[in-house]
């Protein structure tokens, strides 16, 4: 799983660059070793929340990432 809640202050607080850039070092590496899971987003409203989740997924699929999750709780 990769990081908890990065669009929101109190908890990993990243915004979209830094979170891609974080995935793509400590999480893509182990694409053909582990599945891997996206960010797990908050509930909150604009521009966090689904907001995030989409521009993050933007990027991640044009790089041609693997994604074999979404964390939602």
């Amino acid at each position: 799983m990769s990081f908890n809640e990065p669009d929101q202050s109190t908890q990993a607080n990243l915004g979209v660059d830094a979170a891609i850039a974080g995935y793509m070092t400590y999480m893509q590496p182990f694409a053909s070793q582990a599945k891997l899971s996206v960010l797990a987003i908050t509930n909150g409203g604009l521009p966090i929340g689904l907001v995030y989740l989409r521009n993050f997924m933007t990027v991640i699929d044009a790089l041609g990432s693997q994604v074999d999750f979404y964390a939602i709780y």
